[in-house]
């Protein structure tokens, strides 16, 4: 396949530019990569919290797309007519790991899963958190699609409030594959879905399936380092 020009550029983001996010683009399609400031942040539960770092990396402000995956794939993830914008489902973590090989190829990045203390903590705002239980806000209904607004099936991206990176949909929507491996071929999945409560859409929820495990209501975003 033949690589695509990348381009840094500057684009908005809660109402302010920053210069150190990028756009890429691949087969056709422009995605945007978050860049989030590293620190140090109280992981998982509130109740029993762990103390964790993360250096300087990116994330992407959507999940993978219908749109993208088909550019990458060469076909849609799912057989149902999901719309473009929606995000790619049916996704297993080997799928994951096989669409940002090819990513890779075409673009010339080092694309990747991000790791659970990544997600969790640009899911948590970085740097400029509010400390929300939810990624962006304390109305589930306005930040994401859980089972109180979905209609029972996964929603486009972007058509909710971004959390305060600039972020979209990382509570609610789609679980997020993270790169975490356990001993048993466990990986772990981030920010609840479209089916789920919005208990369980709080930003230090997990759950967990092995590699090979696909549905609807599974998916992912991209991360690469600084």
């Amino acid at each position: 396949m033949k690589k695509t020009f990348l381009a840094l550029v500057a684009i908005v983001v809660s109402g302010c530019v920053s210069a150190q996010n990028k756009t890429f683009e691949a087969n056709g399609i422009r995605f945007e990569m978050i860049y989030v400031e590293g620190g140090t942040y109280a992981k998982g539960d509130p109740a029993k919290p762990e103390d964790a770092s993360v250096g300087n990396f990116y994330i992407a402000q959507t999940e993978v797309t219908q749109n993208l995956w088909k550019a990458i794939m060469g076909k849609k993830s799912n057989a149902l007519s999901r719309g473009k914008n929606c995000p790619a489902d049916q996704i297993s973590w080997n799928d994951c790991q096989e669409f940002i090989s090819k990513l890779n190829q075409i673009t010339g990045a080092n694309f990747r899963l991000p790791t659970e203390a990544e997600w969790e903590y640009a899911a948590r705002g970085g740097k400029k958190t509010h400390n929300y239980k939810l990624s962006g806000g304390t109305a589930m209904g306005k930040i994401g699609w859980y089972n109180g607004n979905s209609n029972g099936e996964p929603q486009p991206v972007a058509t909710k409030t971004a959390n305060e990176l600039g972020i979209y949909d990382m509570s609610g929507n789609l679980w997020e594959w993270c790169s975490d491996e356990f001993a048993d071929d466990q990986h772990v999945m981030r920010g609840g879905c479209w089916n789920s409560t919005s208990q369980a859409c709080w930003v230090w929820n997990a759950t967990k399936s092995d590699a090979a495990y696909k549905s609807d209501i599974c998916g992912f975003r991209l991360a690469m380092d600084e």
